[in-house]
């Protein structure tokens, strides 16, 4: 995280493979929470992480091609009912998780 300097403010995430490691993020969205829901593209999995405390909470999904298993996940996005959409170009779908905390409103 940035201030408008440019200076560092805050650092989410951590390198790796390990659980809550991101390896390659993707993408990033912002819930009213104050959670950052992140996409790893190498470890193919979902991550929820307090951008207070810098936390990891959750991680969710997993590699795969069935139906809530993603694969090459390559951008996401949030609405404002708490669903997220996570695109997968290699597999040409788009897959819809629900039950997240809805999007920050924009200021």
């Amino acid at each position: 995280v940035y201030g408008l300097d440019g200076e560092v403010v805050k650092v989410i995430g951590r390198k790796g493979t390990a659980p809550c490691r991101t390896g390659f993020p993707m993408a990033a969205a912002l819930d009213r929470d104050g959670n950052v829901i992140i996409i790893d593209q190498q470890r193919t999995i979902g991550m929820i992480w307090n951008l207070d405390s810098g936390q990891c909470l959750q991680e969710f999904s997993g590699i795969g091609r069935s139906p809530g298993a993603m694969y090459q996940p390559n951008d996401l996005a949030l609405d404002r009912r708490g669903n997220v959409y996570v695109s997968q170009g290699f597999e040409g779908r788009v897959q819809v998780y629900k039950g997240f905390a809805p999007a920050a409103e924009a200021p």
